[in-house]
C-alpha cells in the first residue's frame, strides 16, 4: 500500500520515476497490474518501471538564448493541458543550469506552452497537440527589451492613475 500511495502521488504531479520507501518484506498492493512481486530488503533499492495506459508521453525540453543559443536557467515553462477525458491542469517547471525542464508523463492532448524568463520575449504556443512535439523540445528565447509608456493628455502633460494595457506579440 506505502508503494501504491507513492505512484498515486508521484504520477499525478507528472514524474516518471519515483523513489518509493517500502518497508522490508512488503509487498506493494493496489490497483495495477505487476509482471512479478517485488519484495524488497531493508536497505535494498531498485528501478521501478510504471507503463501508463492511455495517450501518455514525457514532455521535456531545453531553453537557449537566441542571440547566443547559451542555456537559460531561471526560465519558467508553462503547461497547460486540456483533454476532454480530464480537467484542465497547469503545471509549472523552472529551467535548471543546463536550460533543461522536464515535465515527467503528460496525457497527450492538446496544450498551451509558454516560456518566460527576465530580459527575454516570451514564446507561446496555443492548441499544440502534445503527440506532434518533438523529444526533447528546442525552445529558443529571443532578446527582449523593455518598454516604458507615459500617458499625457492633450496638453502634454501626464495623466495620474492610467491604465495601460499591452498585448505581446501573441495577443
Amino acid at each position: 500500500e506505502t508503494a501504491a500511495r507513492a505512484l498515486d502521488e508521484d504520477i499525478g504531479s507528472g514524474d516518471v520515476t519515483t523513489n518509493a520507501c517500502v518497508p522490508a518484506n512488503a509487498k506493494a498492493t493496489g490497483t495495477f497490474f505487476a509482471r512479478q512481486d517485488l519484495v524488497l530488503a531493508e536497505g535494498e533499492r531498485r528501478e521501478l518501471s510504471v507503463l501508463l495506459p492511455g495517450a501518455f508521453r514525457r514532455l521535456r525540453g531545453r531553453v537557449v538564448a537566441g542571440d547566443a543559443g547559451l542555456p537559460i536557467r531561471g526560465a519558467t515553462v508553462r503547461l497547460e493541458i486540456s483533454s476532454p477525458r480530464l480537467p484542465k491542469t497547469t503545471s509549472l517547471r523552472d529551467t535548471d543550469a543546463d536550460g533543461t525542464f522536464d515535465f515527467g508523463a503528460v496525457f497527450g492532448g492538446v496544450a498551451d506552452l509558454s516560456v518566460s524568463a527576465p530580459d527575454r520575449a516570451r514564446w507561446h504556443r496555443r492548441e499544440q497537440a502534445l503527440d506532434a512535439v518533438p523529444d526533447p523540445l528546442q525552445i529558443v528565447l529571443d532578446p527582449g527589451s523593455p518598454v516604458t509608456v507615459k500617458v499625457v493628455d492633450a496638453d502634454g502633460k501626464a495623466v495620474k492613475g492610467a491604465s495601460v494595457y499591452a498585448a505581446d506579440r501573441f495577443g
